[in-house]
């Protein structure tokens, strides 16, 4: 398929999204977590292969048309079995260089078309991030603060 100049976010086939190379980015944008990196992995490649954790690419085609990896994004859908209301939920973004606004305006457009035709709400990110949190912000996203207490 060949792709028009700008930047594009594509799903990678399940085979594709649990190579080394992605899931190097997945591991590494999430939060420390007491499983074991194998075991981690396994559980990453697990929810990939069953389908719960989906995985994109994002490329800039170049006008002379040389394709250039920009980030990855693993999502997932999820629901409030109070309220009902399904959410799509942002796990994983990793910029393989920088983490633009642009980049992330594109990234969360394009997750608000896959989060409507799935039938979510509300899309949810975490970051400790605090420029992402200013990107988020100029976005339109409702910045909450979510407390944790490490057990």
């Amino acid at each position: 398929m060949k792709l028009s100049p700008g930047n594009h976010f594509l799903e990678l086939p399940p085979e594709t999204a649990s190579s080394n190379f992605i899931l190097h980015y997945i591991e590494h944008a999430l939060p420390l977590s007491p499983v074991t990196n194998e075991r981690l992995r396994g559980n990453i490649i697990s929810a990939i292969m069953k389908g719960i954790l989906t995985v994109y690419i994002g490329l800039r085609v170049q006008s002379n048309g040389d394709e250039h990896l920009t980030a990855i994004m693993s999502v997932m859908k999820t629901g409030d079995a109070i309220t009902e209301n399904q959410i799509m939920v942002i796990y994983t973004f990793s910029a393989l260089h920088n983490m633009t606004p642009e980049l992330v305006r594109e990234g969360m457009e394009f997750v608000k078309i896959k989060a409507a035709t799935a039938g979510c709400r509300q899309i949810i990110a975490y970051t400790e991030l605090e420029s992402i949190s200013k990107i988020a912000d100029t976005l339109g996203g409702k910045l909450a603060t979510t407390v944790v207490w490490e057990v």
